[in-house]
Parts: structure tokens; C-alpha cells; sequence
């Protein structure tokens, strides 16, 4: 793990390889300034920014 928030809502799973990383929150989306500071951190911890994808996430029925 990379980072997580106090709260438990959102981490940052990463691999030291930089080769994956995951942004993951408990909720199906994230807010637009929360979402641009947690790519704020896996840019600081250097992972290349191109290559991030954002995948919609449907909330559970």
C-alpha cells in the first residue's frame, strides 16, 4: 500500500516495479478534487502518468 486516507475511504495500492497501481475508494466515484490529488501522489511516487486509466464503477444493487 502507498497511501490511505485516515478514514479508511480511498488508498493507493502500488507495486514498487511501477509497472501497476491501483486508485481505489469505498465508494463507486470519487470526487473530481480528491481524484486529481490521489493522481497527484502516484505522480509524485513516479509512476508515468499516460499510462493511468480511469475505469466507471457501477454501485452495487
Amino acid at each position: 500500500m502507498a497511501w490511505l486516507k485516515d478514514d479508511y475511504s480511498q488508498v493507493i495500492v502500488a507495486r514498487d516495479a511501477r509497472d501497476y497501481m491501483w486508485v481505489m475508494a469505498r465508494t463507486p466515484t470519487i470526487a473530481q478534487a480528491d481524484y486529481d490529488a490521489l493522481l497527484a501522489r502516484v505522480k509524485a511516487l513516479g509512476y508515468p502518468m499516460d499510462k493511468v486509466r480511469k475505469v466507471p464503477q457501477q454501485a452495487r444493487q
